[in-house]
């Protein structure tokens, strides 16, 4: 499953390399909220805009704020993933977009009784609106569903720069 999520990622990265001189590439730095499990963590995501409308990107998040499951405490170690990315202009300095993609996350659990280490991966879903207040800058929310299930949800704020 690991080979999956990296085989994906790499495969983001090509596309991003091939469309370099044609395109936009970009880096986020940010934060996310893990809301079921009440993770923070800290994301990093690189991507190119091929054309006006498609793009795709990816992701790597470490966790700084560990949460709870009940009794258990929660640590995630990572979470990588690749996407791909659909854009269209709101106005003339907002975008919305949708994002689908595939994701790999380790994280341990701690409860009095045992401790485990745990992985995930499955695929990935979203949507999100990116404020473009410079040439070069940007400031991204989005919200992603891992794992199509009642307990993968994910928001995230982060400041873009355009290459």
């Amino acid at each position: 499953m690991m080979k999956l999520a990296l085989t994906a990622t790499a495969a983001t990265l090509a596309l991003g390399g091939a469309a370099w001189s044609q395109t936009m590439p970009y880096v986020t730095l940010g934060g996310t909220y893990l809301t079921d499990s009440e993770i923070g963590a800290a994301t990093a995501r690189a991507g190119v805009d091929i054309g006006q409308y498609l793009g795709v990107e990816a992701e790597g998040s470490i966790g700084v704020v560990d949460g709870d499951l009940g009794a258990a405490d929660v640590e995630l170690d990572h979470m990588i993933a690749g996407f791909g990315r659909a854009r269209m202009p709101i106005s003339e300095n907002f975008e919305g977009f949708v994002r689908g993609g595939y994701y790999f996350a380790e994280a341990s659990v701690d409860t009095p009784a045992i401790d485990v280490e745990l992985d995930d991966d499955d695929f990935a879903a979203g949507a999100g609106v990116q404020w473009n207040f410079g040439e070069r800058s940007a400031l991204r929310a989005d919200y992603t569903n891992f794992g199509f299930t009642d307990d993968g949800h994910s928001g995230a704020l982060s400041y873009v720069l355009k290459f």
